[in-house]
């Protein structure tokens, strides 16, 4: 079945239907919900980077930032007990933010994941800054 993308929102559709429209926040969701422990670190940390400590206060109760806050100021880096903690849910509204905040983050992640729902995630990300 071909694939487009939905000029509105960016997600991938079956050509003949916007009912079954994915998003990039939906597939890194399943995408981290699938993963083992170090690429779900690797996920969080490039998620969390291009974001200030006071916006990953309000993603998903503050989770992040108390992520943030146990791994000092001087480079971030999630822990295994920190992805333990985390679910598919907070990752999509992380992800959700990350792609409002930070297009160019998404762009510079092509090896962030070696997972195939990777690939897809990039084919959503917009090749200019969103316009609010």
């Amino acid at each position: 079945m071909s694939q487009r993308k939905d000029s509105g929102t960016g997600a991938i559709c079956p050509s003949t239907s916007l009912s079954n429209c994915v998003t990039l926040p939906q597939l890194v969701a399943e995408l981290y919900g699938e993963a083992a422990a170090a690429e779900r670190c690797r996920i969080l940390e490039h998620l969390m980077q291009p974001l200030g400590v006071l916006s990953l206060a309000v993603v998903a109760n503050g989770i992040f930032a108390k992520i943030w806050f146990r791994s000092g100021w001087h480079g971030l880096q999630v822990r295994p007990e920190d992805v333990a903690i985390v679910q598919p849910g907070d990752v999509f509204e992380l992800a959700r933010h990350t792609e409002q905040v930070s297009t160019e983050a998404w762009r510079r992640s092509r090896s962030c994941s070696p997972h195939p729902l990777w690939s897809q995630c990039h084919q959503l990300v917009p090749t200019s800054p969103r316009r609010f």
